[in-house]
């Protein structure tokens, strides 16, 4: 019987005396490609095609997202607001529009043209030796100096019924009116007129000193006192139209005297444009509009009641707009303008596109002498409320009187203007007025959401 260990022993001696066989389990074998000029041209336009069409959804997804990234990731500065400069002499602080009212009796029996502005001043006469020829045709050929000087900031502004060219070839011209540049800036000119042309044209061209024309588009309308800004982009101006134009020079028409020398120039005659001059003859009057009063420099220039222009003093500083149709006690054919300081907030507002705030009020000042005759509180005196306006809302009624209005003593209806140019559309502001009633005048204060005028 063999012992189970011993043949353990042998199997294992053989199996190491064996040799042992190795196993390859991965067998690779490179093939060469055979390779084909019309595949590799195939493959190299699909390449190009497909790329084509990602660069294209690229760009399309990137423009469509752009507006939305730009709005969430980019703060976006405003554009810096417009301000015509500081007026060389200040005009006086306390009335500045209005200072005829101090001599107001009782409402509402007012005559504007009793109230005066300028005899508190006096009029300085002055002998001036008579003027020869020489020295008249010397004065002629300096005022046409001026003149055309100061055409540089003086445009014509024409609506257009069918436009088809810059040339007007097949345009028919229907109306003009003078326009006066205020601002300009490497993208703009804006150009201050009478918005008679903006109700019923959309359309219209301004052409320049140098007789160019471009096309021109409404910015902004003021319908209680009937301006408008009108712009003209810099980048349709050629080059030597921009150099040619020049931004006017505005003055205190508060300075204005009765004897004080004055040019006129623009669309005076209703034909075209022109220019004449002559003397201030009066500033007594007044002219009235929803929450505000202007003065009205009358002149012995010749005008047509249609025609428009610009009123320059004798240093060549605009001091009044000529406006057609301006509403005076009689007609007159002569060239009338309201001052051009009252007017300066309202070109601000219109320049920033930006309406023109309005309560709706129409009235007029109670000065101390009127309130020691009558016993009517001191402040504004309201005449008429504009129906539908924010003083109706708000509950102001005909014979208020208006002492303060956001927290600002009101004395004269100018004061009152001031402070309302100050405000913007939509400002909320509180109004105290004075009420008559059966023990006499009570204060009642009134909260008013500022609007905008729409007759």
């Amino acid at each position: 019987m063999q012992n189970p260990k011993q043949d353990h022993k042998n199997e294992s001696h053989q199996n190491e005396s064996q040799p042992t066989e190795e196993y390859n389990f991965l067998h690779e074998t490179i093939k060469l490609h055979n390779t084909n000029k019309r595949y590799l041209v195939w493959r190299v336009f699909r390449f190009i095609i497909l790329g084509i069409f990602f660069g294209m959804f690229a760009c399309i997804g990137f423009y469509t997202l752009q507006p939305v990234m730009q709005n969430l990731f980019h703060t976006q500065e405003e554009p810096p607001r417009i301000t015509l400069p500081p007026l060389t002499e200040d005009p006086t602080v306390t009335n500045p529009e209005d200072p005829g009212d101090s001599s107001t009796t009782a409402p509402p029996h007012v005559d504007d043209n009793s109230v005066g502005d300028d005899t508190s001043q006096g009029d300085v006469i002055v002998e001036i030796p008579p003027m020869t020829q020489a020295q008249y045709l010397e004065l002629l050929d300096d005022v046409g100096e001026r003149a055309v000087e100061l055409g540089e900031s003086i445009v014509m502004i024409h609506a257009i019924d069918s436009e088809s060219n810059l040339q007007y070839e097949n345009d028919i011209i229907t109306q003009s009116s003078t326009g006066v540049i205020v601002y300009k800036t490497d993208d703009v000119i804006l150009i201050v007129a009478d918005n008679s042309l903006s109700s019923n044209h959309t359309s219209w061209m301004v052409t320049f000193a140098n007789n160019k024309v471009y096309h021109a588009t409404l910015r902004q309308q003021d319908l209680n006192r009937g301006l408008a800004i009108y712009q003209v982009l810099r980048s349709e101006v050629s080059e030597d139209t921009y150099e040619s134009i020049s931004v006017v020079n505005m003055g205190n028409s508060q300075s204005m005297r009765r004897g004080d020398f004055v040019l006129a120039l623009g669309n005076l005659s209703g034909l075209g444009n022109g220019f004449s001059f002559g003397m201030i003859t009066t500033r007594e009057y007044r002219i009235s509009f929803v929450d505000s009063r202007h003065s009205v420099l009358t002149t012995d220039i010749p005008a047509a009641q249609e025609g428009s222009g610009a009123l320059f003093n004798q240093r060549g500083e605009l001091v009044g707009f000529i406006l057609p149709r301006l509403n005076l006690s009689v007609d007159t054919n002569t060239a009338n303008a309201v001052g051009v300081t009252g007017l300066r907030s309202v070109i601000e507002f219109l320049s920033n596109n930006e309406a023109v705030p309005y309560v709706g009020v129409q009235g007029m000042t109670i000065s101390e002498q009127v309130y020691e005759s009558t016993g009517i509180p001191v402040g504004m005196f309201i005449t008429n409320i504009i129906t539908d306006s924010p003083a109706m809302r708000a509950g102001l009624q005909n014979g208020d009187v208006i002492t303060r209005f956001h927290n600002v003593v009101i004395q004269s209806m100018n004061m009152f203007q001031l402070e309302l140019l100050s405000m913007n559309v939509g400002d909320t502001v509180q109004v105290e007025a004075m009420r008559r009633g059966a023990d006499g005048y009570e204060p009642i204060v009134f909260t008013v959401t500022l609007g905008v005028y729409e007759p």
